[in-house]
């Protein structure tokens, strides 16, 4: 199950899922459903909405024609990273890539938090408020690794996306961002280690070092003491648009955890 939130539409998320799904289904018998924006819409910007947002996603995998054994793909910044818990009985792995946003209290307590939420809140009314051709600048920068000709395509390719995306992917946009200023991290609060879970966490090389690694980092000592932490190669965050390596890592990942569950099983 591959859950797809990271500020990009489907239509581009879609094309890097599709190769690694045409890939792992090919050489094992799995399947691989994946669950994006219209899938559980987003109402509010607060705790209580985050949680209400996992509560539909849980409705939804609920509903889903999935086997009773479930390796979960959090591709999503560590927005749907809480869904390991009630999913466990299932749950017979994980690949995690970018955990985002997983703070301490000290560095929520800094003053370059405080300076990030002024950043957030402005972020989160240009995508309440659709407007495009500030928000695709300011993130293909961040989320993709590349020369001046990588970015250029990027901007071009998301411009064409968001032209297309769904109302509800807008509101969880908006919603991500603050969620990012202590919700994300709220929701984990008193969470049990998941020791004998077998994981992947996964960084871009090229990821942002606070909201990403060190977030990984964090998410990996606390609750997946057992788990390997790996870097996608020339990659910041949007690995599904930055070309054959990124792409081909991802599906190692998964490859390899998938094998690592089937030895287990023998």
């Amino acid at each position: 199950m591959w859950t797809a939130f990271t500020f990009a539409p489907w239509s581009l998320h879609k094309q890097g899922v599709d190769v690694v799904a045409r890939s792992v289904c090919g050489e094992s018998k799995v399947a691989v459903f994946a669950i994006s924006y219209e899938a559980a819409p987003v109402s509010g910007t607060d705790s209580s909405s985050l949680r209400a947002f996992h509560d539909r996603l849980l409705a939804v995998v609920a509903a889903l024609p999935l086997m009773e054994s479930i390796t979960l793909v959090g591709d999503s910044l560590g927005t749907c990273n809480p869904l390991l818990w009630p999913l466990r009985p299932r749950l017979v792995g994980a690949v995690l890539v970018n955990v985002g946003d997983f703070h301490s209290d000290e560095h929520m307590a800094s003053e370059a938090f405080a300076q990030k939420v002024h950043v957030q809140q402005m972020l989160s009314q240009l995508w309440m408020n659709r407007v495009t051709e500030k928000l695709v600048p300011i993130f293909c920068g961040p989320m993709v690794h590349g020369s001046d000709e990588d970015q250029a395509r990027a901007r071009q390719l998301l411009l064409e996306a968001c032209a297309d995306a769904p109302e509800d992917f807008w509101s969880y946009c908006a919603a991500q961002h603050l969620w990012s200023l202590g919700p994300k991290t709220e929701v984990l609060r008193e969470r049990a280690p998941l020791e004998d879970l077998p994981a992947v966490l996964a960084c871009g090389a090229f990821s942002p070092a606070v909201a990403c690694q060190e977030s990984a980092r964090r998410f990996q000592q606390q609750f997946l003491p057992g788990s390997t932490l790996a870097f996608i190669p020339a990659s910041k965050v949007w690995w599904f648009v930055e070309g054959a390596d990124p792409t081909e890592a991802v599906t190692a990942l998964l490859d390899e955890l998938l094998n690592l569950i089937a030895s287990r099983s023998c």
